[in-house]
């Protein structure tokens, strides 16, 4: 199927069109100046000839559940909405120059610490348009978008729907991020169904690939029969932990009633893991009304556009917010619920190919092009200095005694210095110790080989891999 080329833009009073960002099937997105107040906007326009009135129907809907949420700092900002000169409907709003997160991504590995920090922000964003009686349906690493700022930007709202959502509504889905409910007999989605999409955002970001995307079959069957019948794989990072492993693993669980009640939960769980890795932990910003009980005079100096930041830091403040914590949790053992027959599955797969065209239209460009965007180093955050790598492990050296590995290597001069290693063939299951030598029975069918990394506040070093003679 080709391509369809883009309608060229709209004359839009007051807006100059600089270039050409994206195109989708029944929309094109491009970059305007905006003469007063002077600055660079993304537009999204509907295509006329090829929208149906449902399509305008879910642009506006679109339009209206952006508009009651552009005040949250990771959600894009909506300037205005209107129909063209020409007839067509055009959105106006916030551009977002980096590459959003589907590209980095894959691109790059993202560290532990800032995958956290994505996901309690949107977890955040994600909890306040639930408290509008809003689900986003689509969340995953493409609709991320991310600010000059390093802030991520959730966007795409199209097939955004009230918290209830029916049968035929819940068609409209992204396979690779989409929770096994939606592929019942009669699929339903709900608050819970918005947190399966985060956590699998997260681990993507982490695993550098969707949840249940293996080398091989990716059919769209293939697909399904994993994200209904596979437990969640590990990410695979040695600088993750058990627990974060964990969290993902409950935000994703195959029963929707066993994930976390709601994405502020979650975003709670994501903030302890911060704390245990030794990462700071990062704000929720939610409204003040999701906050139970008083907040005391502290929360007057947090407040960011009209939200209020829950941090739970017991060194700075008393935690304002209580909820689910993943640092203990245990998924629950999963039982396989019914599902639809092969049939209703492809029938699924092929509704998600054609409204997948409608909802796919992105407010960002393709990979950047040279001189057309930033370059790939413009992806890390401006507002942060870039942290300091921790000084790799000297002179490690590892012996085999029967089936007991022992390794030590020179210690790292430094205060609150400890180490983290794994069997290079098992990274999920990393220990951390406080001394520079360890000793373990090797696991049967496991190479004696490890590999050892420095920790120090929550940053790691690069890996040194060494093998027993």
């Amino acid at each position: 199927m080709s391509r369809r080329p883009p309608a060229p833009p709209p004359d839009l009073p007051g807006f100059r069109p600089l270039q050409h960002l994206g195109s989708g099937g029944f929309a094109d997105v491009y970059l305007y100046e905006q003469d007063l107040p002077r600055r660079r906007v993304a537009v999204k326009v509907l295509v006329d000839r090829v929208v149906s009135d449902d399509v305008r129907r879910r642009f506006v809907s679109e339009a209206n559940a952006m508009a009651q949420l552009s005040a949250h700092p990771s959600i894009v900002t909506i300037y205005q909405a209107g129909v063209a000169p020409d007839g067509r409907l055009y959105l106006v709003m916030e551009y977002c120059s980096r590459p959003n997160l589907a590209v980095r991504f894959r691109r790059e590995q993202i560290p532990v610490a800032e995958a956290l920090q994505i996901g309690v922000r949107l977890a955040s964003a994600v909890e306040t348009a639930h408290q509008a009686g809003i689900l986003h349906r689509d969340i995953k690493p493409a609709n991320v978008l991310v600010t000059d700022y390093g802030w991520p930007a959730l966007t795409d709202f199209g097939i955004a729907a009230q918290i209830e959502t029916s049968a035929e509504q819940a068609a409209g889905l992204s396979l690779l991020w989409a929770a096994p409910e939606l592929f019942d007999s009669e699929p339903r989605s709900d608050r819970r169904t918005d947190v399966y999409a985060l956590g699998a955002t997260v681990y993507a970001l982490l695993a550098g690939r969707s949840p249940f995307e293996v080398p091989g079959d990716n059919s769209a069957a293939a697909v399904v029969g994993r994200i209904e019948r596979a437990p969640v794989p590990s990410t695979g990072r040695m600088d993750s932990s058990p627990q974060l492993e964990q969290v993902l693993a409950r935000a994703m669980h195959k029963r929707a009633e066993a994930r976390p009640r709601s994405a502020l939960e979650l975003a709670q769980a994501l903030q302890g893991i911060e704390r245990q890795l030794g990462f700071p932990p990062t704000s929720i910003d939610v409204r003040d009304s999701l906050v139970s009980g008083p907040v005391g005079d502290e929360a007057e100096e947090t407040r960011v556009r009209g939200v209020i930041t829950i941090d739970e830091d017991p060194s700075s403040r008393r935690p304002s917010a209580t909820g689910w914590s993943g640092g203990t949790a245990q998924p629950p053992a999963e039982e396989e619920p019914q599902r639809s027959p092969l049939g209703l599955v492809l029938g699924l797969v092929a509704a998600v190919a054609v409204v997948g065209v409608v909802v796919g239209v992105l407010v960002f460009g393709p990979d950047p092009e040279p001189g057309a965007g930033p370059s790939a180093s413009a992806a890390a955050p401006t507002d942060v200095l870039p942290p300091v790598v921790p000084v790799a492990p000297d002179d490690v050296e590892c012996s085999l005694e029967g089936d007991e590995l022992g390794c030590a290597w020179t210690p790292v001069e430094g205060e609150g210095v400890r180490y983290r290693w794994a069997f290079q063939e098992r990274p999920a299951e990393s220990t951390t110790v406080e001394t520079p030598r360890f000793a373990a029975q090797v696991p049967e069918g496991v190479t004696p080989c490890v590999s050892v990394q420095t920790l120090v506040s929550g940053r790691t070093s690069d890996p040194v891999v060494r093998c027993a003679a």
